[in-house]
């Protein structure tokens, strides 16, 4: 989900568009000069990271404390 170096190192988004994740649409959008669209898809991924975060920690019952 937030591949980023990888991707755009081997294939730049690979041919149309074909290897486009979420971090290297928000980067074409900066590099354009687009940075409301930019910073808006940064924040759709961060709400999304944190809410599986979330969700991963609430399913998985881990438990406080040292024992």
């Amino acid at each position: 989900m937030r591949v980023f170096d990888v991707i755009y190192v081997l294939t730049g988004g690979g041919p149309g568009g074909a290897t486009t994740s979420l971090s290297i649409f928000g980067y074409n959008y900066y590099i354009n000069g687009d940075f409301g669209y930019g910073s808006a898809v940064s924040v759709v991924l961060f709400v999304v990271a944190l809410g599986l975060s979330i969700l991963y920690v609430k399913l998985s019952r881990f438990e406080a404390g040292l024992r």
